[in-house]
């Protein structure tokens, strides 16, 4: 088992009787009424729905909105089931409980292939861990599984209350329940001509119990999902009302700045911070650990302050070199101890077949930054045991278990006021904020304080995406067709990383990662002999979940190949996707549409060319052609299509908004993006040397869906990110001939 696999089924395990109790039964879905925040006028009829006196139904989504637009889409799921009009439907965050808990995200991490899925005991694992999951109560969003993870508990919530809805109206009117049906939030007798509001039924409805699971609406009948339905958080945003983590103003409170240790690994040595409290409006200086806060009555008070301090800090026994790291790299894919995560085939039999042509090649890829737009911000206030933080965060558990040990208080004193996120692409999954924030207000008990990181501070003190080398190693046939397959990443464990960070004891290069060959196993093509590792390098650099995490650095490697391949056995690459993907009707249906709609066969000028890449994650399938033309040294994007296939598109507008979004990011990584790290300091700071894609360099981005009813649905927060790369890279080789294996992609040269 994978770490991850591990540590959830011990988790699982120590659920002991009320685990091995839920194996063989349904587990509560629907909550306790209790749960949800009752205000005076509403009725709670499951730990999801209530409902006021006129008809309006709030719906909790434990979901973060991150602009990813789940929150809309897991209430819709409510309102679908429940059958109520849309302009009648408001969302609330819900308290901490086990029923909110996001089970499919810790799942995913399990080392489980699909193709063991399908085997008796690995269902009754996942089972298991599910359930011991729900349990702990880990509540967060990641891993684009929001609207997976909430497909059946919201669904089986929404229709809960409709069928408690459904009995008291039928015990009212004293008439069979089945001759009662739901119309745009009010139950009617057709027969009699009686109708009443959800609202005057609630009270009583929730008085009732479920008997059997309800049934769900099938695809047919929807009237809500698969269509265009408005974003519950658009208005706010386009008026300029939502208030995010950046906004929170707290009376009486204060501000804090901090400096950080400029070196990986370091730690104050020494501070001198008189000429700093005496500055204007300073409050106090706050020693931690690796970083030392200024507060002040204004940010600006405080941030001028931090250059009155006097600091020294320890320097760590071996200072991060990139350059020294990328000829270990060089050595570890060579000779690197390394964990297997799918092997079949005979690897050696095949590379050594009469007549077989050897094709390698390594591929690079740099550190990333998260950058998200909205500054990385945290509010604390510590007062008489209790600690209350305001922010955006994607584990709200994580949090409150932080911010108590920080706070000195137990977690259920902890009160989280959760804020929409101006953008996070896993950042917001960590916890130093919530430390420093808590720890500094601490020091000033009953007064909010204010962190607020710089762009520098945010970029320099990022947790990045890894840099990382995966080398190809593949034998063709006589007629061009892949013998076997081999895979080696070299990068480091984004596993042991985050866990070291959340609990070291569990952290350990020993254990695989999964992570790290998130789209290089499971590959939908025809490879006879195949093997995938990956070596764990050394970090010296925090690194974390980044958008798409490993499928970014791996389907840039794959499909770059996959196009390498084509090349040498003189085919067109669109042609020889369709030869390596025999029965795999998802995949060649995306790739038949994304070619239609880019023109694939369409001339272009000398200079211009197209690229193609394919590559499923997170449940979903992505197809997509990048047009460019080269000017002189620049690559100048011309145009992306793509075509998705996430199952069913419960919200189209999103789906498409997602899956653009997603590309633009991945382009802006793929043309721009790369940290610096020397000397154990990162030497980027703001937006001019770490630049994201602007407007003016911006593609026309058309976007395809094509359901597949019956396919279990798939995530599409990050999906739009893997095939960029690649898809650029043979691109830029259609239009110059030369094939660029290292990103981020230039003309000029190579990094180095």
């Amino acid at each position: 088992m994978k770490r991850r696999g591990f540590l959830i089924g011990l988790a699982a395990v120590g659920g002991g009787a009320l685990v091995l109790g839920w194996a063989s039964g349904r587990p509560d879905l629907d909550g306790s009424a209790e749960l949800f925040n009752l205000v005076p006028g509403e009725t709670a009829l499951n730990g999801w729905v209530r409902i006021s006196a006129d008809g309006v139904v709030t719906v909790a989504v434990p979901r973060a909105e991150l602009g990813q637009g789940a929150s809309s889409v897991l209430a819709a799921m409510v309102a679908e089931e429940l059958d109520v009009p849309w302009d009648m439907i408001r969302t609330e965050l819900p308290p901490q409980a086990a029923v909110y808990a996001n089970t499919t995200m810790l799942i995913d991490g399990m080392a489980l292939l699909p193709n063991a899925e399908r085997g008796h005991w690995a269902q009754v694992l996942r089972q298991l861990a599910a359930n011991g999951m729900r349990e702990l109560g880990l509540i967060g969003t990641g891993g684009s599984t929001s609207v997976r993870d909430g497909w059946l508990p919201m669904r089986t919530a929404g229709a809960a209350a409709r069928s408690l809805l459904l009995q008291a109206a039928a015990k009212k009117w004293q008439v069979d329940v089945g001759s009662c049906t739901s119309s745009a939030g009010r139950i009617v007798h057709a027969a009699s001509g009686r109708a009443l509001g959800y609202g005057e039924l609630a009270p009583a409805a929730a008085k009732l119990s479920i008997g059997t699971p309800p049934q769900l609406r099938e695809m047919q009948a929807w009237r809500l999902l698969g269509h265009a339905f408005a974003r519950l958080d658009i208005p706010a945003k386009v008026s300029g009302k939502t208030q995010f983590g950046i906004d929170v103003q707290v009376p009486q409170g204060l501000y804090a700045a901090v400096r950080m240790a400029p070196v990986f690994g370091a730690e104050i040595r020494s501070l001198s911070a008189q000429n700093a409290e005496r500055a204007k409006g300073v409050r106090a200086v706050v020693r931690l650990t690796d970083a030392v806060a200024v507060v002040a009555d204004q940010w600006w008070q405080a941030q001028r302050a931090l250059d009155l301090l006097q600091i020294s800090f320890t320097t760590p026994a071996e200072a991060v070199s990139e350059a020294a790291l990328r000829g270990r790299y060089l050595e570890l894919a060579a000779n690197g101890a390394a964990h297997t995560h799918e092997t079949r085939g005979d690897q050696q039999a095949a590379r050594h077949a009469e007549g077989a042509q050897l094709i390698e090649a390594d591929y690079h890829l740099p550190w990333l930054a998260h950058a998200a737009l909205e500054p990385m911000n945290c509010t604390a206030r510590v007062s008489d045991g209790v600690c209350e933080v305001w922010m955006g965060h994607q584990i709200p558990t994580l949090l409150r278990w932080f911010a108590a040990s920080a706070a000195g208080v137990s977690a259920d004193r902890v009160i989280f006021h959760s804020a929409p996120v101006g953008g996070s692409f896993g950042r917001r999954l960590e916890i130093d904020l919530v430390v420093q924030a808590v720890t500094i207000a601490a020091h000033h008990p009953g007064t909010a304080i204010k962190l607020l990181w710089t762009r520098e501070d945010d970029t320099r003190h990022d947790v990045y995406r890894p840099m990382a080398l995966v080398r190809q190693r593949v034998a063709l046939d006589g007629g061009g067709l892949p013998l076997s397959w081999y895979t080696r990443v070299v990068t480091p464990s984004i596993m042991t990383s985050v866990m070291g960070r959340l609990l070291p004891l569990a952290a350990s290069d020993h254990l695989p990662d999964k992570t790290a060959v998130d789209g290089a196993i499971e590959s939908p093509y025809a490879l006879p002999a195949l093997r995938i590792e990956h070596v764990p390098a050394p970090a010296g650099v925090p690194v974390g979940f980044w958008r798409s995490v490993g499928h970014s650095i791996n389907a840039f490697a794959a499909e770059s190949m996959i196009d390498e391949l084509a090349h040498a056995a003189k085919q067109d690459p669109l042609a020889y996707r369709r030869r390596l993907l025999s029965g795999e009707s998802r995949h060649l249906a995306l790739l038949q549409a994304a070619a239609q709609a880019a023109d694939w066969t369409s001339p272009l000028p000398a200079g211009s060319g197209r690229g193609l890449a394919l590559h499923a994650s997170f449940g979903s399938i992505v197809a997509m052609v990048i047009e460019i033309d080269t000017r002189g040294s620049q690559i100048v994007v011309r145009r992306i299509t793509a075509a998705v296939d996430c199952g069913v598109a419960l919200d189209p507008d999103t789906v498409r908004a997602q899956v653009e979004g997603g590309a633009l990011f991945g382009l802006g990584a793929a043309l721009y993006g790369r940290i610096h790290v020397d000397d154990g300091r990162v030497r980027n700071g703001n937006f001019d040397d770490y630049p994201v894609l602007r407007m003016a360099d911006t593609p026309i981005v058309e976007v395809l869906m094509i359901d597949t009813p019956g396919a279990a649905i798939g995530g599409i927060g990050e999906v739009g990110v893997p095939p960029v790369a690649p898809a650029l890279a043979n691109a830029v080789f259609a239009a110059t001939g030369r094939r660029l294996r290292t990103l981020p992609l230039s003309l000029v040269a190579a990094p180095t």
